[in-house]
């Protein structure tokens, strides 16, 4: 019987010093801060990245290319002025 108190006095205790270290955890979770945001500005025009997925960088530099190509036309014309 003594031994049985003890095992359930251990599952009890650890549960709750688990219980614990995850509130730690989310409070210090909660203190940080978010990513910075990335943007890119070509010629007035902004791009941005709200988050850090390789999707959203995939897609940010798509966009950053295609307003390149876009801007090309207009340099030329600048530069022969």
């Amino acid at each position: 019987m003594d031994g049985a108190f003890d095992i359930i006095s251990l599952v009890v205790s650890s549960t709750f010093n688990l219980g614990s270290l995850i509130m730690s955890y989310l409070a210090w979770r909660s203190t940080q801060t978010s990513a910075p945001q990335v943007q890119i500005t070509l010629d007035h025009r902004v791009i941005a990245i709200l988050d850090g997925t390789i999707e959203a960088t995939e897609d940010l530099l798509s966009k950053a290319d295609q307003m390149s190509k876009a801007c090309q036309p207009d340099r030329e014309q600048n530069a022969e002025s």
